[in-house]
Parts: structure tokens; C-alpha cells; sequence
């Protein structure tokens, strides 16, 4: 489950929503409809432009304003079964930097993590630990661990991916990112004079990524992250749906106790 195998992780593609955030990204040149040849027209960018500011001084301050908030991330597009069905659900505690827990379903198995100022922690299913690479044809490693927590070195874990997916919970730095944007205003179908929500593109080594943001309501941070299969390096990357849920909720990350905790089975891993 090295560095070297850390692609096999079952949560690795929700790293595709976050890659490019968390290497600050760029932006396209803002898009707003209507090019102002009449006077229609420029009232309506206007009265667009307007609508924006609003909703991003709302962004703004929603988002510094929040403590907690759950990422639940899934693949899209034509991938294995086994990756269709994962699911990877983070709680991100705003008030603490780099502190979280979740968990990681899919077909095979399930996992509990937690990041702590102390480190990583995992406590996996036996079809959790049996898919994962190091692990795989070693029973003994599998046993060591098996429903309890472990720490897991850094050198082992999977090259900061969760930390990666965690950057989305970063509300503050999505604020700032998205108002820096291009707005698209999608028109509700039952009244095209006015928008139920604002599409933002994030950045585009996300992979034409977009932002979901409520343009109706008293929330205006963003519910949904959409990025679609594209290709990176010549390879097929699937697609990816973050959705932000659950804001404001406690989030318990206390390192687990000593009892509840093993030691990593490095023996049992060796070659």
C-alpha cells in the first residue's frame, strides 16, 4: 500500500475533483449572456453582474461563518463495478486545519478514518484491507488489522489524497476561488426569466469541473461539484460528483484510545 500502489485505494477517484484546488488552479475569463448591443440586453447583464455581487458577498460570508461541513463524493461515467459503487464521505471541521474524519464505502468493503494532529487513522473491514495493495495474498497482515484502528505511516498512506479531498471542504478558499470565476446562470425550466442556480467553473485541472451554487434561498454556499470523464496524460479519468451537505453539524475527530488501536503490521508486509 505504498506510494507506489496508492492509485488502488477505493477512495482515489474523488481525487479528481480536487486536484486542481488544491494547486490553486485558474480561471477562465468571466462569461455573462447578453452583449449589451440593446438596452435590454445590457439591463440584463446588469441586473446579472448585480445578482452575482450579491451572491458572492453571501458566499463570502457564509463560508467564514461556517464550522463544520460533509463532502460525499461517487465516480460517474462508464467505470469498474467495484469503483461505480464507492462512495467516500469526509466531515471536515473548519475550526481546526487539517482535521477530519469520514468514511469510504463500496462493493468489496468499508472503512472509518480519521485525521487528527497526530495522523492518519483507518479501521477497516477484512474486504477493506483485503483490496488494498500490500495487503492483497497476506492474511496475516490482513488478521494484524483488521477492525481496529492503525496508524498509518506516511510513507504508507495514499499520497495525501484524503488531505486533497478535504481541501473541498475549505469553504472560505472555495469562496475566494469562486468569486474569482466565470458565472454561468442556468434558467429554471418552468420560468426562464429568472435562475434557480449559478454554474461557476472550477479550475481546469479539475477537469471542466462546475460549481453548483443556489441562486434562490438563504444559503449560498455551494451543493454540488460536477466534473465530467475526460483525459489526463493520455489516460481515461471517470467522473465525479461531490455534493456539501450537513453544515454546521459537530464534528468528533479525538484521536481513538489505545485500546482501540494496533500497530501497523510492518513485519507481516514484508516482503
Amino acid at each position: 500500500m505504498g506510494r507506489t500502489g496508492a492509485k488502488r485505494w477505493p477512495w482515489v477517484l474523488a481525487v479528481v475533483v480536487a486536484a486542481g484546488l488544491a494547486g490553486g488552479g485558474g480561471y477562465a475569463t468571466l462569461e455573462v449572456s447578453g452583449d449589451g448591443s440593446t438596452r435590454a440586453e445590457a439591463e440584463e447583464r446588469d441586473n446579472k453582474d448585480l445578482a452575482r455581487l450579491a451572491l458572492l458577498r453571501r458566499l463570502d460570508t457564509q463560508a467564514r461563518q461556517t464550522r463544520s461541513v460533509r463532502l460525499v463524493s461517487r465516480a460517474t461515467g462508464d467505470v469498474p463495478a467495484e469503483l461505480a459503487s464507492a462512495r467516500v464521505t469526509i466531515d471536515v471541521d473548519l475550526r481546526h486545519e487539517g482535521v477530519y474524519r469520514g468514511e469510504t464505502d463500496f462493493r468489496s468493503g468499508h472503512a472509518e478514518f480519521r485525521r487528527t494532529a497526530r495522523g492518519l487513522y483507518v479501521k477497516g473491514d477484512r474486504g477493506f484491507w483485503q483490496t488494498q495493495d500490500g495487503f492483497r495474498d497476506k492474511p496475516a497482515a490482513v488478521e494484524a488489522v483488521v477492525g481496529s484502528f492503525v496508524e498509518v505511516p506516511p510513507e504508507q498512506q495514499p499520497t495525501g489524497q484524503l488531505d486533497t479531498v478535504a481541501v473541498l471542504g475549505d469553504l472560505p478558499r472555495l469562496a475566494r476561488l469562486i468569486a474569482a470565476g466565470p458565472e454561468h446562470a442556468q434558467p429554471r425550466a418552468d420560468d426562464p426569466g429568472t435562475f434557480d442556480e449559478i454554474l461557476l467553473d472550477a479550475p481546469a485541472a479539475t477537469g471542466g469541473g462546475v460549481f453548483h451554487v443556489p441562486a434562490r434561498g438563504v444559503r449560498a454556499l455551494p451543493t454540488l461539484l460536477t466534473i465530467p470523464p475526460h483525459t489526463e496524460a493520455g489516460q481515461l479519468v471517470p467522473g465525479a460528483v461531490v455534493e456539501w451537505t450537513r453544515f454546521d453539524v459537530p464534528v468528533d475527530v479525538d484521536t481513538p484510545s489505545a485500546d482501540a488501536t494496533v500497530p501497523w503490521p510492518a513485519a507481516a508486509l514484508a516482503p
